[in-house]
């Protein structure tokens, strides 16, 4: 999943290889999931995403300036309504979920997880964002009026 932020937020440093001392300069202009866990029988689940850069090997790598605006998203069963977040969590037999598709994650981070971290986390130190997936814009900056 290749979350691109259109305007980076900034650069950084990172190690590509220590052993030979080789560095890369990189725009901070993604976002990843860094961290899921999703526990269907108490209706609970946390995902964290965070602001980095990918070097050019293709390796994400987290911006050590902005760690503290790591977005973690918790839902749960309350939020979401039992029949949704059911629906999303658990099989067709009620069962959880154990096999999660590249699609599904896709699915879940523009619908849900990118507009949540927005709203509670990122909305007023980064107001502009704009995220894409796969060269698709899935979140515009929210548009804001000017009252005159």
């Amino acid at each position: 999943m290749d979350l691109i932020i259109t305007q980076r937020l900034g650069k950084m440093a990172v190690h590509i290889d220590e052993e030979n001392d080789v560095m890369e300069s990189l725009p901070v202009d993604r976002i990843a999931l860094v961290s899921f866990v999703i526990n269907a029988y108490t209706g609970t689940c946390q995902f964290a995403l965070a602001f980095g850069g990918v070097d050019s090997k293709g390796l994400f790598h987290l911006d050590p300036k902005r760690s503290e605006d790591v977005a973690m998203v918790t839902l749960t069963r309350n939020d979401k309504g039992a029949k949704e977040f059911d629906a999303l969590f658990k099989d067709e037999k009620g069962n959880p979920k154990t096999n999660f598709t590249e699609e599904w994650f896709e699915n879940l981070t523009q619908h849900i997880l990118i507009p949540f971290a927005f709203q509670r986390v990122w909305g007023a130190k980064y107001p502009d964002i704009e995220v894409s997936l796969n060269g698709t814009v899935i979140f515009p900056p929210p548009k804001v009026e000017v009252v005159k």
